[in-house]
């Protein structure tokens, strides 16, 4: 069912900590999260299970830093496409800030699904297909607190919120 969707925005400011499972193509990466975005800045910092470093990304506006499991510091000044070529995948970060706020990119065309509370239950947008599988009240309102973006048969990102703070 397509709706008409009320302008929302992306979270621009939060903190969440959580869980994520990515696979793309050949590679898979589980673990912990804590992703702390303040306007055109993030940290974004992904744990083993156990909670030892995987990789820590920093991003202030296009200069972005990647910082591996062995310290190994790489910068890129290309933004979210030096990114991409750094780690040989493409994350979805430009759209992860729209998905965590319960909707798609304004103005992109896309197909949506609400469930009986009226939030946004599976979106196709942009070549991903979003089910958000949960939501928790944040703030006065409902964030997703699981979901899973799926782009073809070689992307799969799953992100469970544990703990959502909102300035």
């Amino acid at each position: 069912m397509d709706s008409p969707v009320p302008v929302v925005q992306p979270l621009s400011e939060f903190t969440l900590e959580g869980r994520l499972s990515l696979r793309a193509a050949d590679e898979i990466v589980s673990g912990g999260l804590r992703w702390t975005r303040r306007g055109a800045g993030d940290q974004i910092s992904v744990t083993t299970p156990m909670g030892g470093a995987v990789a820590e990304i920093l991003r202030m506006g296009e200069r972005i830093e990647v910082v591996d499991h062995k310290g190994q510091r790489t910068v890129t000044e290309s933004g979210l496409s030096g990114l991409d070529q750094m780690l040989g995948f493409k994350l979805p970060l430009e759209y992860l800030p729209w998905w965590l706020a319960g909707t798609g990119r304004a103005g992109e065309p896309s197909r949506r699904e609400y469930d009986s509370e009226g939030r946004l239950a599976h979106l196709e947008q942009d070549g991903w297909r979003i089910d958000f599988q949960r939501y928790q009240p944040v703030a006065g309102r409902f964030l997703p607190g699981k979901l899973v973006a799926r782009r073809g048969a070689d992307m799969e990102l799953r992100l469970v919120v544990d703990q959502w703070t909102l300035p």
